[in-house]
């Protein structure tokens, strides 16, 4: 089980931060991805059973667990001791920067040599897609009784609901079909950007 201990000599498990990789890097929210732990036991044969890994979004604790691995451990021949594999599946649901931590025998149910090297972290962020949006109340005009033939503006509020920018796009206005172009504005927005773009047009009676 988790608790056995190896007679004899104690392992040391460890772990450094450059054997924490994932799936993906810069990983856009509620995308799903897997965090891979690769870590040693520094002292040849004297490997457990089985060792409990977990895996937690910054410092550890109940609310940070991501997921946890039993890792079954076979004993190893090389001489310079044994590395072994824990994986879990993760969903990011929020953007930022973490830390993610990895623990080796958190429960320190296996007796070691040194206790003090079974935690590293690395950091990872999390990014989201652009949202881009415009409603009917974002559309307003510079006259709002034109008669036929003014020449008026026509104006559209845009905004990224989201952090990350959105690159190039472009609004375009129509007059009732989608065939009958008025005008077409490039845009492109920073996060959490409002802007406001217009077009002239002359006002048609019965339009």
């Amino acid at each position: 089980g988790v608790g056995d201990v190896c007679e004899g000599t104690l392992p040391d498990f460890t772990i450094i931060s450059n054997n924490i990789l994932f799936s993906q890097n810069n990983v856009l929210k509620l995308t799903p991805i897997t965090i891979t732990a690769i870590f040693d036991n520094l002292v040849a044969g004297s490997d457990p059973n089985n060792v409990l890994v977990r895996f937690y979004n910054n410092i550890p604790s109940n609310s940070s667990l991501i997921g946890e691995t039993l890792v079954n451990i076979t004993s190893s021949k090389n001489v310079q001791g044994s590395n072994f594999i824990a994986q879990t599946n993760w969903i990011p649901g929020i953007e930022g920067n973490y830390n993610i931590h990895v623990e080796i025998d958190p429960d320190n149910s296996i007796y070691e040599e040194n206790e003090t090297n079974n935690i590293a972290n690395q950091t990872l962020s999390i990014l989201t897609k652009p949202d881009l949006r415009i409603r009917n109340q974002d559309i307003f005009f510079s006259n709002n009784f034109p008669v036929d033939g003014d020449n008026i503006t026509i104006y559209a509020m845009v905004r990224n609901n989201e952090t990350q920018p959105s690159g190039n796009f472009n609004v375009r206005f129509y007059d009732n079909t989608l065939q009958n172009v008025i005008g077409n504005v490039s845009l492109s927005l920073n996060g959490v950007q409002t802007t406001v773009v217009s077009v002239p047009w002359i006002a048609k009676y019965g339009d």
